[in-house]
């Protein structure tokens, strides 16, 4: 309809820039390579550096809030895949390392694909 005629001719920030400048209230759906693109995302340090397995590094989306008086950290990043994966096997299934290397041909551990 005419919505949506209207809103085909403009970019995504074009329109939130009409928008704030009208007094319109609208916000843009953004898509993670959006956000990474987001200015004021980037002014604030939204955007920590994370380790990789393989000893690079990527960034992570930071912390959601700055607060003073309890300030928020990032304890430890996502477990790599298979990075537990000995440990599940043990204490869940209860299998002893002989029979965790037989079960997985001594292919056990994290990966890095």
């Amino acid at each position: 309809g005419a919505i949506t005629n209207y809103v085909a001719k403009y970019t995504k920030n074009e329109l939130l820039e009409r928008g704030l400048r009208d007094g319109v209230t609208l916000a843009p759906v953004n898509d993670v390579g959006d956000l990474a693109k987001f200015q004021h995302l980037e002014e604030r340090g939204y955007w920590l550096p994370a380790p990789l397995p393989n000893s690079e590094e990527t960034r992570m989306p930071g912390l959601v809030a700055r607060m003073s008086k309890t300030p928020m950290s990032v304890r430890r990043w996502a477990p790599a895949r298979g990075e537990h994966n000995q440990q599940v096997l043990q204490s869940m299934l209860g299998l002893d390392d002989a029979e965790i290397t037989q079960a997985t041909g001594g292919s056990l551990g994290h990966r890095s694909e």
